[in-house]
């Protein structure tokens, strides 16, 4: 099966399921063939296969004809779920879509911001959670771009004042070499990680 695939350690126990709305007459306004029902039954065959999953999701409040019964279908669904992180948006309408010609029935502005306050605390509680568990636990972690471009130019700086013919040549070879590094981390608190790795190493 698909979830077999994640006994290869190359792949990372993670999957982004977008649920966009917990109410199925959304998901069906919004022609997404998906229903509640069956994403909550494909998340727990995932969990149940793969060691540590981590999933992740999109959420939008206030699609047109969003009632409080669908808003609250929604709330619910993340309730029982639990994503690890969501990504949670207000509803705009997009030129040239379906949804964007549903103009009588636009949820209004402070309904929505209403909705969408109710709903980010919840997701963020649980995306906490989820990280809380990691605490004191050793992870891997790979280089962000950033820490590799300043990496970088450290190596550039190096490379000059050894007086190497290439320096721009051998700080990218060593970036390379340890951007393909997995790094060794303790996590100590929530959304902190201490890398004890250097990058001279």
């Amino acid at each position: 099966t698909f979830f077999d695939l994640f006994a290869d350690s190359r792949l990372m126990p993670h999957l982004h399921l977008p649920l966009q709305s917990g109410s199925d007459a959304i998901l069906k306004r919004m022609a997404r063939r998906c229903r509640t029902r069956d994403f909550a039954s494909l998340l727990e065959r995932a969990r149940a296969a793969i060691p540590d999953l981590n999933v992740t999701t999109d959420i939008i409040v206030g699609f047109p004809g969003e009632t409080d019964e669908d808003f609250q279908a929604t709330l619910d669904v993340v309730e029982r779920v639990r994503f690890d992180q969501a990504f949670t948006f207000q509803y705009s309408p997009r030129p040239g879509t379906p949804a964007a010609e549903m103009v009588d029935e636009f949820v209004p502005p402070e309904v929505v911001a209403e909705r969408y306050q109710r709903l980010e605390p919840l997701v963020r509680q649980h995306s906490r959670e989820a990280h809380g568990r990691l605490v004191g636990t050793d992870q891997e972690l790979t280089r962000t771009a950033r820490a590799a471009q300043q990496l970088e130019f450290r190596q550039i700086e190096r490379a000059v004042e050894a007086g190497q013919r290439d320096p721009f040549r051998a700080a990218a070879e060593t970036v390379f070499r340890l951007a393909r590094r997995f790094l060794p981390a303790r996590c100590l608190e929530t959304f902190a990680l201490t890398d004890t790795v250097s990058d001279t190493g």
